[in-house]
């Protein structure tokens, strides 16, 4: 099974969990993504590369560097994928409510919280 963040998953017919067909990881997300063309969009960038802000787990472990994707996989296995923080800008480019706290500019890109994004429930 291939599990879908909780933010994709409208982009999947509102499925957290989609079956796949594949020998890689590669194979697998591509074959998702053949099903739910959304998702394509939101996942992969021009070139068919997964976009930076996504993280993939192979039965629950992280993969990394270039040839992580080409990883085997089985009918068993499960493929997470988690939105991560990525990115950053200046408070002051921001949308920051009106009320901000004094000073709340002069934060640095690295200290502000990302609320925004979830951890994915499945």
């Amino acid at each position: 099974m291939l599990r879908i963040p909780e933010d994709l998953q409208r982009f999947c017919d509102g499925k957290a969990e989609v079956p796949f067909q594949g020998k890689t990881v590669c194979e697998a997300v591509n074959y998702v993504c053949d099903k739910h063309p959304a998702l394509r969009d939101r996942l992969l960038d021009r070139c068919g590369k997964l976009h930076a802000h996504f993280l993939i787990l192979h039965d629950g472990q992280p993969l990394s560097g270039p040839t992580a994707l080409e990883s085997p996989v089985g009918a068993s296995d499960t493929i997470e994928i988690y939105l991560i923080a990525s990115g950053g800008c200046t408070i002051a480019a921001t949308t920051w409510p009106a009320r901000a706290p004094v000073g709340v500019n002069q934060i640095a890109p690295s200290h502000v919280a990302v609320a925004a994004k979830r951890i994915p429930r499945y």
